[in-house]
């Protein structure tokens, strides 16, 4: 769904990497991991979560590579107009925090196997 709304944006002649901040939750492993390898090969911004949705227990993320790129322009996307200093990211309470630049064009999907 995620990817489907950066097409249409896309299509309506924005960069979604630059004006799309995406917050994800999975509670399964491979899942979470799939879509941060969906989004983070999109150039897409924000940050993908393992946790229950439930009882908003959260075990781990990872933040996508664009969100330098749309922090650099927009700020955080939490921040008030009077805090614009707080940050965006925050650590994954368990410590654990990836991130990979690896773009594909429009359209490309990259070999796991």
């Amino acid at each position: 769904m995620v990817l489907a709304i950066a097409d249409v944006i896309e299509d309506k002649g924005h960069d979604p990497a630059s004006c799309l901040w995406i917050e994800a939750i999975d509670i399964a492993e491979l899942p979470y991991r799939m879509c941060f390898l969906q989004l983070a090969c999109r150039g897409l911004s924000g940050r993908v979560w393992r946790g229950n949705t439930l009882s908003m227990e959260m075990f781990e993320s990872f933040t996508l590579p664009g969100t330098l790129g749309f922090l650099d322009k927009h700020g955080s996307p939490f921040a008030t107009d009077d805090n614009q200093s707080e940050t965006a990211v925050p650590p994954a309470e368990s410590g654990k925090e990836t991130a990979i630049s690896l773009p594909l064009p429009k359209g490309e999907q990259m070999k796991m196997f």
